[in-house]
């Protein structure tokens, strides 16, 4: 009797293969998610909260780093990626505040992950919190803030 099924993928996996995903490298188990800062980031004498959407699968945050084609600049200014936790209705500080004009223009600025920083919910979102004093602002131009997320996935083999 023929049983016709297709390969699993282009190098010739047998069907039902198993992926053990605590097998995988570092850099094949985590996601990279990259945030363009759209719009004003910082705003004088006020703390923006950008929404960078919903984190879509469960897992954590193991890096963040902040750049920009320019510095901003302008009296004293915080930045912090922080998660809306859905199920809790309310934020939770994923890295510690850090000062954007210590960051070098065009050059990745790594940020320290927060001892809150916790397994998120698919339904959960990142935020970028923006915090500006009463004194005028240069904005970043072309900012980025990159995510490296790790999906909390079984430890058995997916079929």
């Amino acid at each position: 009797m023929a049983h016709n099924v297709t390969k699993f993928s282009d190098r010739g996996l047998p069907y039902g293969s198993g992926v053990d995903l605590d097998a995988l490298t570092l850099s094949a188990r985590y996601t990279v998610f990259r945030f363009p800062i759209v719009g004003t980031a910082y705003v004088q004498n006020a703390t923006t909260k950008h929404n960078l959407g919903c984190v879509g699968v469960a897992g954590t945050v193991r890096g963040a780093y902040w750049s920009g084609k320019t510095v901003v600049a302008g009296g004293t200014l915080t930045g912090q990626l922080v998660a809306y936790d859905a199920s809790g209705n309310a934020e939770v500080a994923l890295t510690d505040t850090f000062n954007p004009e210590s960051a070098t223009a065009c050059e990745g600025f790594a940020l320290t992950l927060a001892t809150t920083n916790v397994a998120l919910a698919a339904d959960d979102t990142f935020e970028f919190h923006a915090v500006a004093s009463d004194s005028a602002v240069t904005d970043i131009t072309e900012g980025v803030l990159t995510v490296i997320f790790e999906p909390s996935e079984a430890s058995q083999p997916t079929r």
